[in-house]
This record gives structure tokens, C-alpha cells and sequence, in this order.
């Protein structure tokens, strides 16, 4: 891989991305993305789907998993949509479950569902903070 830090040109040159794409072949691999409908999700989702994966879109919206799932399946690639709220246990179960019935396996996970409450801390009551840890927190631990 490149220097990053050097002065000599040759040494900070980076490799084709051809190279790069063959060190991250994911084919016959199974992604499971929470959070998988949007945003950070959704590019880590579609990424994986670019190099070769197979996806669950595994997200608290239905609606806009299902839509990341069938630009999925437009590249050729399997794709499920699964909705889950990460912090409920038995969703979560209910999520891993309904993924190996599909695909058999897990390869790759990623944790990255999400939530926020847009206010000062100061302003936040109890309940929301909960919601906020239980999604980030306890959604990742289960």
C-alpha cells in the first residue's frame, strides 16, 4: 500500500481502483446492515452490494429498506428488507432469524442504526435519552 506521509510523488501514489475493488471482493458474502435505509447505512449497504454482497437492509423504516433493497437486487445482488427497532430484544432475534432463513449465513455485520433527539441534553427528558441509548447502546449489545 501507498506512503502516505512521504515526500517522493511515486510513494503517495495511490492504487488503481481496479486493485483496490479486487482486494474487497464480497462476493457469495452476506451483509447485514442495520440502519441499512439511509444515510451512513445505506452507502455502507450499497458499497457492499457494489463489491460483490448480498444484503439485508435492516432498518425501523420498512418502506425505504425495501427501496435499498430493489436498488440492490438492480445490480444482481440478493437483497431483504427486514424492519426492526435494534433496541427491542425480541425484534433484534426476530431480525437475525429471518436473516439465516434467507441466506443461511451471516458473513458481515454492521451495527449502525441510529436515532437522535435534536435539543440541549438540558432539554431532553428522561424518556427521550432513553431512546437515544437504548437504540445506539442496547441495540448494538443485542
Amino acid at each position: 500500500m501507498a506512503n502516505m506521509g512521504s515526500s517522493d510523488p511515486q510513494a503517495d501514489a495511490l492504487p488503481p481502483p481496479e486493485a483496490v475493488r479486487a482486494q474487497f471482493d464480497l462476493a457469495g458474502s452476506v451483509a447485514l446492515v442495520t440502519g441499512g435505509a439511509s444515510g451512513l447505512g445505506r452507502a455502507i449497504a450499497w458499497g457492499f452490494a457494489c463489491h460483490g454482497a448480498d444484503l439485508v437492509i435492516a432498518d425501523l423504516d420498512t418502506g425505504s429498506a425495501s427501496r435499498v433493497a430493489e436498488q440492490v437486487r438492480g445490480l444482481g445482488r440478493r437483497a431483504v428488507a427486514i424492519g426492526v427497532d435494534v433496541a427491542d430484544e425480541a425484534q433484534g432475534e426476530n431480525m437475525v432469524q429471518r436473516a439465516l432463513g434467507e441466506y443461511g449465513r451471516i458473513d458481515i455485520s454492521v451495527n449502525n442504526a441510529g436515532n437522535n433527539c435534536r435539543k440541549p441534553i438540558l432539554e431532553m427528558s428522561a424518556d427521550e435519552f432513553d431512546r437515544v441509548v437504548d437504540v445506539h447502546l442496547r441495540g448494538t449489545f443485542l
